[in-house]
């Protein structure tokens, strides 16, 4: 155990271990559920990608470093997305990595 308790630790390995992670182990309803958690998760986050460039003006061909599949694959929420997309994403809005990811996050709460 890590010392405040929350993980299973092996330091020879460098892996975590979770309640939750070790619950998806050993219990095959909560891994479906985990799994479609994180599928909705990313169609939210898809979309406001997606509003969030609309409302620029941007058109998916002015993201420089990122293919229009890889965007659409993004913006449609069926793949996560990258540090590197957050940094061409925000490079494209001519932004900071954190002001995106902010105003990500206040598309994501409203």
């Amino acid at each position: 155990m890590d010392e405040d308790g929350f993980f299973i630790f092996w330091p020879e390995l460098d892996l975590h271990l979770g309640w939750s992670q070790l619950q998806q182990l050993i219990d095959p309803d909560a891994a479906r559920k985990a799994l479609q958690k994180s599928k909705q998760f990313n169609v939210r986050y898809g979309k406001a990608v997606q509003k969030l460039r609309v409302a620029a003006g941007l058109a998916p061909s002015d993201i420089v470093g990122l293919s229009g599949k890889q965007l659409s694959r993004i913006e449609k929420g069926e793949c996560r997305m990258t540090s590197n997309a957050i940094e061409i994403l925000s490079k494209a809005h001519s932004l900071g990595t954190n002001d995106y990811l902010q105003d990500l996050a206040k598309l994501l709460c409203a």
